[in-house]
């Protein structure tokens, strides 16, 4: 079949089926709903997951229902989720004339306006006469996306929607709704009450399901029948990963086939199978997204909390996973009504079997696995549950006795989380992580405290309750309620009891977390990251603690092949190697371990690559490399930074310094390491003000660099009018400046300037400004916390071209600074950033970095970003600059005139400018297909 090679794939991934023949195991429904239309049966609700195939049904129900006297009318409610009646009546309107071919000078369409003011012109003076021009048909309309009204409209606009359909299908006999919604959310058993009232129709609902076998097996199978040869057992294999969704069953078969083509090889076996899961995750990422996307932060934790007891149970071969909820208790999450409520909404969304411990669709425990780990969505909980959850002003000076005892009674979600804010109105501060009153609300009756907490209490009795205010220092942020843990997350209850405080905190009282200096480094004595649970990991570090240095290297060792992906473990195996043998280089790497962005474990991944690729050839003449981890907080904290950079320069075994992530930090810090000469390399910090120092190198290209690239394309695009949309900060200011200055150097024009952080910005207002304004195109700079907005900007730019109201396709063509360079762009924004150009300091499909990119893979089991990339360069920078007697001073001389080659670096020669830049060329990428790739 050699010449079959450049066939096209037959398995179709992320459009709608056209043709009735390709779409298997459905004909059934098509049966149901034509014989609802024959008993006049006036409303049907379609309900079912995303993907599973909603779109194709509607394209087909005109094709596949045979009743000559029915029109079928589709219309897409997501476009007008926030919009009034008014309009959407007017849009469907105007669907029903397009659809039916009317002339618009024989049916005057209704006004917006005048619709507002009545909606049942709608049916009186339009669709009557609609209807008269059909000699007799029915009309069906096919009403799809439901589930945005129900999410986005206030209670009393979505009720009177519904009203109004019920109204003008009892009102017109010759009018039928089948609407379809995805997911139900929490109000669907409500949506179908509207209609059930009226005795003159009846109502149906079903759920579009998963695919029994045999239909299942059609899809594999017939779509490339003469082509591909399936194996019996690689067909079961393919329906168990899919558990017969469909489009699941289509992401597998596609990514067979590519592979198929590829090998030259037609029959597939169980391994082919095996072969293909990790790309077939990959091109499902957008589709995978949506089982996340929506879920609560309660169902979240228990959905990757099921994927991981389900894993445990596989790698010790149990039949039975353990319960989520206990595998959650260990971590120190106690078991709420809310958490058990998760499973049930969890079951009922066809995402778990009935007995709540398996996930039904294996290649999505797959991708929870990689892609949404329990130990980082615990670090979500842990984030969220140090977060403010304010009363409105006025509420909060409610502040009385009797509120207090109100509060202090109820036990209920709600009324703790109100407590949490009467506690804030207290203790009379805007940010709790620096109350210096905290309130314990105790179970009735409960006044027993420890005799440690003698000291700290105050117990003031009201009624049978009692509010114990402790006196503690000001940067304790965590609150405890007796039995019970005060959350801001509502019903969950965090015990921090039992769960380790964050990297740079200390516990006080056996209870509290309180900041801690003396925490911000190690080598092997503590771990940066709390959340992960590794035994092994915490064995080893007693026994590092303790100087047993040979049993550290045994514990440490098993706790990487425990967690392939965690470099921490990695580095303090590396160090209790070089600990035991008393002879080692030392360098710092400095990263912001409390920042939940990744970036962290980013960084420390390139460095210990780099690290055990030297101690595994035996370092230098027998002299290993050790990596002292440093945590400067949230990455945004200068003090803390200057503390940090301050303590570092004290250790004279530190021979250099890798970091800082943010620019702030690592422009607060910079000081320290010039009075003490010490080389600081940092793999992330792009500011261009920061190259004023002797001692400051950078392993990634700066803002000028990457300005200049951007606006150069820009230019070669032909695209000479601009706005910038942009955050607060120094990376953003920066790029934005370095970009304008080229731009307008090379005959462009920025013509506004947008700020991201405003609370006001109305994405939709800001695209049609700049296009009044004869903009051609948005340059995206936001910073990571403002990626979202930045997003928004993107869709609302998506949304404008395909407006029914732009025929001419009118927007702006869409370029980003590296920030926007994330799956979560992809997984986001989806088709509202295909196109977009974004210019990043590295690329790891790119030619020359495939080979770094693999081999880092391997060893991490997950792809690597460009903060691992420039990590590993960086440490490389220094490990080929150390002698038998390095020192600061000879480290730092020899980096000033460094030239590495590609083969000792991520795939790009090395070499620093005077000024310390690295002198290379920044890449553009542009999303394609949903996927990065590399702009020729």
């Amino acid at each position: 079949m050699a010449n079959l090679v450049s066939r096209r794939n037959p398995y179709i991934i992320g459009r709608p089926i056209d043709d009735p023949k390709l779409l298997f195991g459905r004909q059934d429904l098509f049966y149901f709903l034509e014989d609802n239309l024959r008993q006049g049966i006036k409303v049907t609700l379609l309900h079912g997951q995303r993907r599973i195939g909603k779109s194709s049904i509607i394209r087909n129900i005109p094709k596949s229902v045979h009743l000559k006297d029915f029109v079928f009318i589709s219309f897409n409610l997501e476009d007008y989720s926030r919009e009034t009646l008014g309009k959407i009546l007017a849009e469907l309107a105007k669907e029903i004339v397009e659809h039916l071919n009317i002339d618009p000078t024989t049916i005057k369409l209704p006004k917006i306006q005048t619709l507002e003011k009545d909606s049942s012109i709608f049916y009186s003076q339009f669709l009557t006469k609609v209807l008269d021009r059909l000699n007799g048909k029915k009309i069906v309309f096919l009403l799809d996306e439901f589930e945005a009204l129900i999410d986005n409209y206030s209670a009393s606009m979505l009720e009177n929607f519904f009203k109004y359909l019920d109204f003008i299908i009892q009102k017109e006999d010759k009018l039928f709704l089948i609407m379809f919604a995805g997911r139900q959310s929490a109000n669907m058993p409500n949506l179908l009450d509207y209609f059930q009232d009226a005795s003159s129709h009846d109502t149906r609902e079903i759920e579009i399901g998963f695919l029994n076998k045999d239909s299942a097996t059609q899809l594999i199978t017939q779509p490339a029948q003469g082509i591909l040869e399936y194996a019996s057992e690689a067909i079961q294999a393919i329906i168990e990963l899919s558990a017969g969704h469909p489009y699941f069953i289509q992401v597998i078969c596609f990514a067979i086939f590519v592979r198929a083509r590829e090998l030259d090889e037609w029959h597939i076996n169980v391994q082919d199978i095996d072969n293909i899961v990790d790309k077939a995750i990959e091109n499902a990422e957008a589709g995978l997204a949506w089982f996340w996307d929506g879920l609560t932060i309660p169902e979240k934790v228990v959905f990757s909390a099921v994927a991981e007891s389900q894993k445990i149970a596989i790698e010790k071969y149990q039949k039975i996973p353990e319960n989520p909820l206990k595998l959650l208790n260990k971590y120190g999450i106690i078991k709420t009504q809310v958490l058990e409520q998760a499973v049930k909404e969890l079951i009922a969304y066809n995402f778990l079997y009935d007995t709540g411990d398996r996930i039904k669709i294996e290649l999505v425990r797959r991708w929870l696995l990689q892609r949404h780990p329990l130990r980082q969505e615990i670090k979500e909980l842990e984030k969220l549950n140090t977060e403010k959850n304010k009363l409105p002003p006025q509420e909060k000076k409610q502040n009385n006795l009797a509120h207090k005892t109100i509060f202090a009674q109820s036990q209920s979600p709600k009324s703790l989380n109100y407590a949490l804010a009467v506690a804030e109105g207290y203790s009379d501060k805007r940010n709790y992580p620096t109350l210096e009153n905290l309130i314990f609300f105790t179970q009735k009756n409960k006044r027993e405290i420890s005799e440690q907490q003698q000291n700290y209490r105050s117990i003031s009795k009201v009624k049978d309750s009692s509010i114990v205010t402790l006196r503690l220092p000001k940067n304790i942020h965590v609150l405890v309620a007796g039995a019970i843990a005060i959350s801001a997350i509502a019903g969950i209850g965090i015990g921090r009891l039992s769960t380790p405080c964050s990297a740079s905190e200390n516990k006080l009282l056996g209870v509290i977390c309180v900041k801690n200096p003396s925490v911000n480094f190690s080598s092997g004595d503590r771990t940066f990251f709390p959340s992960i649970n590794n035994a092994y990991r915490d064995e080893g570090i007693e026994s590092f603690k303790k100087g047993d240095y040979q049993a550290a290297v045994t514990l440490f060792k098993q706790a990487v092949v425990t967690n392939h992906t965690d470099p921490e473990v990695l580095i303090y195996y590396n160090n209790a190697l070089a600990y035991d043998k008393g002879n080692y280089f030392t360098l710092a790497v400095v990263v912001p371990a409390d920042n939940n962005s990744g970036f962290a474990e980013e960084i420390l991944r390139g460095v210990a690559q780099a690290q055990q690729e030297f101690n595994k050839k035996h370092g230098l003449n027998g002299k290993l490399l050790s990596i002292l981890i440093a945590n400067d907080g949230n990455g945004k904290e200068p003090e803390k930074a200057k503390q940090v950079a301050s303590e570092l320069v004290q250790n004279k075994s530190v021979l250099g310094v890798i970091g800082h992530n943010f620019s702030e930090a690592t422009q607060a810090a910079l000081t320290e390491y010039q009075n003490s000469g010490i080389s600081l390399i940092s793999p992330a910090s792009t500011t261009t003000s920061l190259h004023k120092s002797n001692v400051f190198f950078r392993t990634v290209p700066s803002d000028a660099a990457m300005g200049k690239k951007l606006a150069k394309y820009a230019i070669k695009l032909n695209l000479t009018r601009v706005v910038i949309f942009k955050s607060e900060s120094l990376f953003s200011d920066s790029m934005t400046q370095e970009f304008k200055n080229k731009f307008e150097d090379l005959g462009g024009k920025v013509i506004r300037q947008v700020d991201l952080t405003k609370s006001t910005l109305d994405a939709k207002k800001e695209i049609n400004l700049s296009l009044n304004n004869q903009a051609q195109a948005a340059i995206l700079i936001p910073d990571r916390q403002y990626t979202d907005a930045a997003l928004d900007i993107a869709k609302a730019n998506n949304y404008l071209i395909n407006s029914s109201n732009n025929p001419q396709k009118r927007g702006l063509k869409l370029l980003a600074a590296n920030p926007l360079y994330s799956d979560d762009t992809l997984r986001k924004a989806g088709s509202a950033v295909e196109g977009l150009i974004t210019v990043v300091p590295w690329f790891r499909d790119a030619a020359q970095a495939k080979q770094y990119a693999q081999k880092a893979k391997q060893l991490w089991k997950v792809d690597v970003t460009w903060r691992t990339a420039s990590s590993y360069d960086a440490t490389q920078a220094f490990i080929q600059d150390l002698s038998t007697d390095s020192s600061p001073t000879t480290i730092l001389s020899s980096l000033q005139n460094a030239n590495f080659s590609a083969d000792e670096t991520s795939g790009y020669p090395l070499k620093f400018s005077s000024e310390g830049e690295r002198e290379t060329e920044p890449i553009l990428v542009q999303i394609k297909d949903g996927k990065f790739v590399a702009v020729p």
